[in-house]
């Protein structure tokens, strides 16, 4: 239960009464840290975001829940490497773009500015800082290199634009 809503003694709902002369379970409760398949919770990952925020301010936290959902974006779009849903950084990059140009139109560059993201370096920082604190995973060919010299937002926006 979070701090927001403390549990209210006298609601049934939320405090259940025994029957007479038994003990509640003692059995330890399910992890509320992962979900049945083993995902993180999502206050779990909010957490683990929390503290790379804390070690690294550069990008904000929607640039973070920004490149996750390119990442799904482009494997619904485009499909992984060789079917397994592995996407690689330049394929990254280019899912970043089209998701931004299909959200936000011209002010796609604006956007991806104002939360620190303005070329494909910003993307590979928040990539290996969440598979750093183990919300996102890399095969052993991935590099942040990857990220290096591919793609500059406010050239590629500029190129695409056709508002």
């Amino acid at each position: 239960m979070n701090a927001e809503h403390p549990q209210d003694p006298e609601d049934p709902e939320e405090n259940p009464k025994t029957p007479a002369g038994s003990e509640p379970s003692q059995e330890p409760a399910e992890s509320e840290s992962t979900t049945p398949s083993g995902i993180l919770a999502f206050h779990d990952y909010e957490a683990a975001l929390d503290q790379v925020l804390d070690g690294d301010p550069r990008y904000s936290r929607q640039a973070y829940f920004f490149v996750q959902r390119a990442l799904q974006f482009y494997r619904e779009k485009h499909g992984g490497e060789q079917g397994g849903g592995h996407i690689k950084g330049p394929q990254l990059l280019s899912g970043v773009r089209e998701l931004a140009l299909d959200e936000f139109g011209p002010m796609a560059r604006s956007v991806l500015n104002s939360w620190g993201l303005g070329e494909g370096e910003d993307i590979g920082e928040i990539v290996y800082n969440l598979i750093g604190a183990g919300l996102m995973s890399k095969t052993p060919g991935d590099r942040k290199k990857d990220f290096h010299g591919v793609m500059k937002f406010d050239e590629s926006m500029d190129a695409e634009a056709s508002w």
